[in-house]
C-alpha cells in the first residue's frame, strides 16, 4: 500500500474521536455540535473557541492534502497517530500551553 493511500484512509468519526480522547484523559465525556454561531458567542469567553470560529469551514467541507509539492523539496512528512497527537495536545493544556 502506498503512502498516499494510507494518509486517506486515516479519516475519523466524531465518536471514534471522542473515544480515544476519553481513553487518553481516562475519564467519561459527551459531545454535542455547535453552530458557528454558538461558537462566535463562546469565543467573548474563550479563545480557544475563537480560534474554532476561523477554522470551522474546515469541519463543513471533506478535502484532502496533497503533499507531493512539499515532499518534492523536504522530504517525506511524518504522520502522527491520533491517539498521540490527542495524548500531546492533552498535555500542553494541563501544562498551560
Amino acid at each position: 500500500m502506498s503512502r498516499r493511500k494510507y494518509l486517506l484512509l486515516l479519516t475519523y468519526t466524531r465518536n471514534q474521536i471522542v473515544e480515544k480522547l476519553q481513553q487518553v484523559m481516562n475519564k467519561s465525556l459527551s459531545a454535542r455540535s455547535l453552530s458557528k454561531w454558538m461558537l462566535r458567542g463562546m469565543g467573548w469567553f474563550y479563545i480557544d473557541m475563537r480560534e474554532m470560529v476561523e477554522l470551522y469551514y474546515l469541519y463543513n467541507h471533506r478535502f484532502v492534502l496533497d503533499t507531493k509539492k512539499y515532499e518534492k523539496y523536504i522530504g517525506s512528512l511524518p504522520v502522527t497517530e491520533l491517539e498521540e497527537g490527542l495524548r500531546e495536545t492533552v498535555n500542553a493544556k494541563q501544562q498551560g500551553m
